[in-house]
């Protein structure tokens, strides 16, 4: 969903209200069968929002002063490394050893973009 999220909403801050049906539609796509719904009513409970924006602001440390702060393996992902997050992630399934399941689907990834992240992680 993130992916989808990335790729069909602006980037840098904005005031503007998104439309719901980007959200909708990627939670759709995702592989993950996200229920929309669910996410809605979460979003409009006005106090369920704030809580969960309080409580996971508690939680953040310090030095993660931007959205989105991404890590694999303890290694902060940068903006300019975002667009291979899929590529990322498979290379560190697959490094520790914990990809016997990933290796078919990430196969595809890593095998015209493997050079460059080696790079990265």
């Amino acid at each position: 969903m993130m992916q989808c999220l990335y790729q069909n909403l602006p980037m840098g801050y904005s005031d503007d209200l998104m439309h719901a049906n980007v959200f909708e539609e990627c939670a759709a796509a995702s592989s993950h069968s996200l229920d929309f719904e669910t996410i809605a009513s979460c979003h409009d409970d006005t106090i369920k929002s704030w809580l969960l924006q309080v409580y996971h602001s508690d939680q953040t440390p310090g030095e993660h002063t931007f959205i989105p702060w991404v890590e694999v393996n303890g290694k902060r992902v940068v903006n300019e490394e975002l667009d291979l997050l899929d590529v990322i992630v498979c290379k560190a399934f697959i490094g520790d050893g914990d990809g016997n399941g990933v290796i078919d689907v990430c196969s595809d990834l890593l095998g015209g973009q493997e050079e460059g992240v080696a790079s990265i992680f």
